[in-house]
């Protein structure tokens, strides 16, 4: 997809129980890994969090983070298995959904990355994230109408968080010929994320919508 749709963090609200009942020297060994891995020691990480699961096998929090250093490692099977491990020590927690399904949208998995959204939005259906993933689904494939629709359930909790979302919006609606809602919504995004990387290509179509009196 466009790097556009790139996203750094994933917060999924919802705190894990199995994560709380981790007992201290496990929590002690996944506090090292998390710092060593925010070092981008991934390695030392590595070795941390694997000690962690080892006092307490049932660590989702664990898992889930040596998901993000395999995936920032560019390890994608590594990353979905331990991903999927964390959902499986606690699937009522949302955060490794949303890693898995950041991942499956990363590597074009739309009908992956759907599976796994349609589960993490049973457990919350206002979850942004996953909302934003199925919009830009839908939107791939041509799906305007529930692009939109997924589209707006995210922006509506997201609270201008996600500027992105501005972004998939303008182009749903440039999509459907409906250039004002499009201007809209570009505007949005430029308000919301004025340094943008590329602000310059979307202050252009601004200028170029306004001339055309909102005609795409």
């Amino acid at each position: 997809p466009d790097k556009t749709w790139t996203l750094t963090s994933v917060s999924a609200g919802t705190v894990s129980v199995a994560n709380l009942m981790a007992p201290k020297r496990a929590q002690q060994e996944f506090d090292k890994g998390s710092e060593l891995a925010d070092k981008r020691k991934f390695d030392e990480a590595l070795a941390h969090f694997q000690k962690a699961v080892e006092v307490y096998a049932k660590y989702p929090a664990a898992y889930n983070e040596m998901g993000k250093v395999e995936r920032a490692q560019d390890h994608p099977q590594q990353a979905e298995e331990l991903f999927r491990k964390a959902i499986e020590a606690d699937p009522k927690w949302p955060a490794p959904y949303v890693n898995l399904a950041h991942m499956q949208l990363s590597h074009n998995d739309f009908d992956g990355m759907m599976k796994t959204n349609e589960k993490v939005l049973a457990i919350d259906p206002t979850l942004p994230l996953p909302n934003f993933f199925n919009a830009v689904g839908y939107f791939s494939m041509g799906r305007l109408e529930e692009a939109e629709k997924s589209a707006l359930t995210a922006e509506r909790s997201d609270q201008g968080a996600m500027p992105q979302i501005q972004l998939l919006l303008a182009r749903i609606y440039e999509g459907r010929h409906d250039g004002p809602d499009a201007l809209a919504r570009y505007k949005e995004f430029l308000k919301q994320n004025p340094g943008a990387a590329n602000a310059p290509q979307i202050s252009a179509r601004v200028a170029e919508l306004e001339r055309a009196g909102g005609e795409p």
